[in-house]
């Protein structure tokens, strides 16, 4: 009963923040970013099966789009906003959501290169190998291991032909954590707001 009724506070504390928002934005004006970050780090404390650092996919932003939507900073309608996640489907996003995976997950947080690493992996037979052995050891020196340049550049030579070989070692550019997210919002909302104040360009 505690639970709920801390649940329901937070849920209280998430309908206020929103009206308040709502009151206090100018009809065609983009709301500051310390309201669109408020916006986004509530949304995502409200959820119990949520931990900083875990990875988020493109069914975790969808409702908090909405929210920014209506506040005026409409990211979905900017073709520079778009932002390329993980889909929910997505195997390797599926595998930490699992029995399976249960142990690599809490790994994994607050780690966006592993998350780049592992499901660039999990995307051909041989590397899902790895990362399933991975899983099921919860083995941080295995982890490090493949994480490692040295790693990157014997995968690439063991699979010359498997593209989510090639170029380990550079970023694949999606997103996978909150806090990369708020940066990729920040980017696009020095945009709007640059945009906004010159229309007529």
């Amino acid at each position: 009963m505690r639970e709920f009724h801390a649940a329901l506070r937070l849920f209280g504390g998430i309908v206020t923040t929103m009206a308040a928002l709502s009151a206090s934005r100018v009809a065609g004006a983009v709301p500051e970013f310390a309201d669109v970050r408020l916006i986004v780090e509530t949304s995502f404390k409200a959820r119990r099966d949520f931990h900083d650092g875990d990875l988020i996919t493109h069914g975790d932003i969808a409702p908090i789009l909405a929210q920014l939507e209506k506040q005026g900073f409409d990211v979905r309608r900017k073709e520079q906003g778009a932002v390329m996640l993980l889909a929910d489907e997505h195997p390797f996003a599926r595998l930490l959501n699992s029995s399976e995976g249960a142990k690599l997950a809490p790994m994994l947080r607050g780690k966006p290169e592993a998350y780049d690493r592992l499901s660039r992996l999990y995307s051909f037979s041989a590397g899902r190998e790895l990362v399933t052995t991975l899983a099921r050891g919860a083995d941080e020196k295995m982890l490090a291991t493949l994480c490692s340049p040295e790693a990157a550049a014997e995968l690439e030579a063991m699979y010359p032909d498997e593209p989510a070989c090639r170029n380990l070692e550079t970023a694949s550019g999606l997103v996978y954590t909150v806090e990369q997210w708020v940066a990729h919002l920040e980017t696009m909302h020095t945009l709007a707001v640059r945009n906004l104040s010159r229309p007529g360009e």
